[in-house]
């Protein structure tokens, strides 16, 4: 457009056209030619608007249809996930930080979805943003290409008593699923009725998982001292053969 006729394009009444074009520097990628419009009414220019960096709004096309591609992959993912909706939105860049236990949390949920630790435990005060630091975490997994769930530690254990009563379904099939994720969040572990049965499922599941290498995370109210007795010194040494245990110790996030 740098060599039509300026004469040819300009507006008329009612209508807009190119009044004149002017040389720009953008910050970024230096200069360039910006193309100055505007619509004529009662013999004056109004409405006057100027073009901007050409390259700018390329990127801008591209970073917008990469934002599109990401949504629809993660609305994909989210569908099947078991992530409540309250939760749907919660990103780690999202996650206010006040403290350097924060900053030590979400390093830890980095590590473990870029591979670097297997497993990750949340344990400590309630409100202090476990929950929106692991779907964070899951959201990151999906849009690479990883396979994530999300359960209650309570759900997970109605849902493999109430197979003992199905003839569709079964314990092992359960306890098959939740290990074949690529990336899996238990929350609130510890809320159940804390039966020897319940733990029983759980340990089964992290056994699996580990065999599996499939990294899990745990987000509990429990303390971190608690967790040996929870799972057992077998169950908790193997989960902690590639974990960050984070003690959740500050101030209500919400």
């Amino acid at each position: 457009m740098n060599n039509f006729n300026l004469a040819f394009f300009k507006p008329t009444e009612g209508h807009f056209g190119v009044i004149e074009k002017v040389e720009r520097v953008c910050p970024i990628h230096g200069k360039y030619t910006a193309i100055v419009t505007g619509k004529l009414r009662n013999g004056q220019i109004v409405a006057k608007s100027e073009s901007g960096c050409k390259k700018c709004r390329e990127l801008e096309y591209l970073q917008n249809l990469n934002e599109e591609y990401e949504k629809s992959i993660w609305m994909k993912a989210f569908d099947e996930s078991g992530i409540p909706e309250v939760s749907k939105e919660d990103k780690i860049n999202k996650y206010e930080i006040y403290s350097q236990e924060q900053i030590n949390a979400r390093n830890a949920i980095l590590n473990w979805v870029s591979g670097v630790t297997r497993n990750v435990l949340f344990a400590g005060k309630t409100r202090t943003g476990k929950t929106h630091l692991l779907v964070g975490a899951l959201r990151g997994a999906a849009l690479k290409g990883k396979t994530i769930q999300y359960v209650l530690e309570s759900d997970l254990v109605l849902e493999i008593k109430d197979s003992y009563s199905s003839q569709k379904n079964s314990e092992f099939k359960i306890q098959q699923k939740y290990s074949s994720f690529d990336y899996l969040v238990i929350d609130e572990v510890g809320r159940a009725t804390g039966t020897d049965k319940d733990k029983e499922i759980i340990r089964n599941l992290i056994i699996k998982r580990f065999n599996n290498k499939k990294s899990t995370a745990i987000a509990s109210n429990l303390k971190l001292s608690e967790f040996n007795e929870y799972f057992g010194d077998v169950i908790y040494g193997k989960f902690k053969v590639s974990c960050q245990e984070i003690n959740c110790v500050w101030d209500s996030y919400k």
